[in-house]
């Protein structure tokens, strides 16, 4: 069985983001009504990816097992950043974050007694869909701790 599509994955779920997902926050149920495909294949893939990891361990295939959970939470990470696009705590960071606000008080005023966010803010600025990045980006983490505890299958 050639492994060339599965490596693959990762590449193309990056390639979908940057060329279908919205740039500008917030994504609204509208969004995902115009473009179902796009909120459904994410869904579709995360049950795919899902079925590839059990079949991967019933064939006791370690790489193919890898490459499908690494993959899969990527897809996790992806799904989440995109719910979490847009809400109200998400937009307020990131407005306190961006270094264009040319006008108010500084981010250390605005968020006294938080120096991580003080240090995070300008690598989270960089990131896509910024602090709904840090979100998804937290539970793909979250969902690699029992992979990496069960990984002695």
């Amino acid at each position: 069985m050639s492994l060339g599509p599965l490596l693959l994955g990762p590449f193309l779920l990056g390639t979908v983001i940057q060329g279908s997902f919205p740039t500008e926050s917030p994504f609204r149920v509208d969004q995902v009504i115009e473009a179902p495909m796009l909120t459904g294949g994410l869904v579709a893939m995360q049950l795919a990816l899902a079925c590839a990891v059990t079949w991967a361990a019933w064939r006791r295939n370690r790489m193919l097992w890898w490459v499908a959970t690494g993959t899969l939470l990527g897809a996790i990470a992806v799904f989440v950043t995109l719910a979490c696009w847009g809400t109200s705590d998400i937009a307020k960071l990131n407005f306190y974050f961006d270094s264009a606000r040319l006008s108010g008080p500084s981010l250390q005023e605005l968020l006294p007694f938080e120096p991580v966010w003080w240090w995070l803010a300008p690598w989270i600025v960089r990131l896509p869909y910024r602090m709904s990045a840090v979100h998804g980006l937290l539970v793909a983490a979250f969902a690699l701790v029992p992979v990496l505890l069960a990984r002695a299958w």
